[in-house]
Formats: C-alpha cells, structure tokens, sequence
C-alpha cells in the first residue's frame, strides 16, 4: 500500500477538502461547502453533537480523501441507549481506491467513535448506488464491499447500514 497518512482534518486544509467535497456532492455549490467547513474546521460546528473531518494526505501532501463523521442521537436499528458513530460522507479519489484508503480513513472514524462512547456506527446510502466492479481475490480482503456485508434497511430510496464497533482501541495509532 502506497504512504497514505490519515489525520483529521485542519484550517489549512479548507481549498483541497472543499475540492474533495464537492467531487462527492456536486449538486451542492462548493463556495457553500467551503464556507461551511470553514466553520467547522475552526471549530465553530453548527450542530450541538461533535463533527469531524478525517484527510487521507499523501507523502507529497495532496488530499486525495476524506471521511466526515458525526455523532448522532440515535439512528435505526441501532441500541437507542447510546450515541451513534455516523458516516456522513466518505470519498476517496478514483485514483486512489482499491488500495485500502478507505478502510484507514473508516479505521479512524471507528477509533473517533468509539472515544466518543459510541457502541455502533451507521450511515445511509442511495439504493440505487452502483456496486464497485469485482476485485482480484486477495486473501487479506473480504470478497465483497465491506458496506455490502453489513445490515441494510431499505428506507425510502436509501438504505441504511449500520455495524457494532468491536474493535479494541491499539496503543498507539501511527495514522491519527
């Protein structure tokens, strides 16, 4: 695997996040998305539950994705006794993927959650999101998208996943 560093996300990284962004939601102005990360990244966060922005940097230091993850109060399916790790958006360049980007920033969106107290991490996707063509089979990843094997309930045009953070904490994470 390439040197990818995982980190979150700082003020300086406002131009090439906002660019990351918007390539994930186009449909959305990117001068607004800018504006309200902006906010968020000099810890002005327009919500009441913490919000965080993790940057997959290469050794050159180009921002080639992000993870934006979130508390929520509860989400379906999940234990309403506690807070819940939330996916709000998740975008590795093309370039980039298939190489295990994905799963480091999710690694520290799961590591995020799990201080924050959580139990469980959810997210939604469009059901009509195509799946990612099929990969060479490696014994060291699972034969399917990792977002394909975890519970799904169809909600409308959504369906929403959501998985147990059972993963222990490492000492020391080298990527966060």
């Amino acid at each position: 695997m390439p040197d990818v560093y995982i980190r979150p996300a700082v003020p300086t990284d406002l131009g090439p996040l906002a660019d990351l962004v918007h390539a994930l939601w186009p449909e959305s102005p990117r001068e607004e998305d800018a504006q309200e990360l902006a906010a968020i990244l000099a810890g002005q966060n327009p919500s009441t539950l913490p919000l965080i922005h993790f940057v997959a940097e290469t050794a050159d230091h180009k921002l080639i994705g992000f993870l934006e993850a979130g508390l929520r109060s509860h989400a379906d399916g999940c234990d309403p006794s506690h807070a819940v790790g939330y996916i709000e958006g998740w975008y590795v360049e093309e370039a980039w993927r298939r190489q295990g980007v994905g799963r480091q920033l999710l690694t520290a969106a799961e590591d995020w959650a799990r201080t924050q107290g959580c139990r469980e991490m959810a997210s939604d996707a469009l059901i009509d999101n195509p799946p990612l063509p099929p990969r060479p089979r490696s014994p060291r990843l699972p034969a399917r998208r990792p977002q394909r094997a975890l519970p799904q309930t169809p909600v409308g045009s959504r369906e929403l996943l959501r998985f147990p953070l059972r993963r222990l904490l490492p000492a020391a994470s080298p990527c966060v």
